[in-house]
């Protein structure tokens, strides 16, 4: 998408092909800059997404040491449910 079309280009084909040199440089450099920032928002997304899944995995097993609990109670275990009020406690404050 980048062009340059002078009529004259017959006359000056040594400048025009040093100005060329250029631009392709500049292009090359200029997509390279672009890929390499895409890459980085693309992190930026993943990390977000990470730190997304650690939170809701955090959750999970506190909920579930909640739940192994409630039933270790039910059965009067209490060594049990000491155990998982400690193991919730742990995945509550991650």
């Amino acid at each position: 998408f980048w062009t340059i079309y002078i009529p004259r280009d017959t006359q000056e084909s040594d400048w025009m092909s040093e100005c060329r040199l250029y631009i392709c440089f500049y292009c090359v450099n200029w997509l390279h800059a672009k890929a390499v920032q895409d890459q980085w928002k693309e992190e930026v997304e993943l990390i977000k997404s990470e730190v997304q899944w650690t939170i809701n995995f955090s959750d999970s097993k506190f909920r579930q040491w909640e739940k192994l609990g409630a039933q270790s109670q039910e059965q009067g275990a209490t060594g049990h449910a000491v155990y998982t009020a400690h193991q919730a406690t742990i995945y509550a404050n991650l």
